[in-house]
């Protein structure tokens, strides 16, 4: 048997990803705070705010070139990350949430 992956690990990865989402259930613009679903349950389609991940990739967090070096001794190159778009049907207005660390 190989253990993978520990309860305090995956307890870890919540918090990041929490951190990271802070103030992305709330439009920036007009405020709104529900979501889509539980305006679909009511009949109404145009309002609310939807949510997906969006971006993903393996590497590095940002998005700028630090040579042959870091590609080599880094092991943040090895690391997951991922960022959750949002967009509000209400106004139509799109946001990104935080770059965090994802384990499939």
């Amino acid at each position: 048997m190989k253990i993978t992956k520990t309860a305090k690990e995956c307890l870890v990865e919540d918090q990041i990803r929490k951190a990271a989402l802070v103030g992305c259930d709330k439009c920036p613009c007009c405020g709104e705070d529900k979501s889509a679903i539980s305006y679909y349950k009511n009949g109404i389609t145009n309002k609310g705010i939807i949510s997906g991940t969006c971006k993903n990739w393996y590497g590095k967090k940002h998005e700028t070139d630090r040579g042959i070096l870091y590609y080599l001794f880094k092991p943040e190159k090895y690391m997951y990350y991922q960022i959750d778009c949002f967009s509000c049907l209400t106004c139509e207005a799109e946001w990104e949430s935080d770059p965090y660390t994802y384990d499939k």
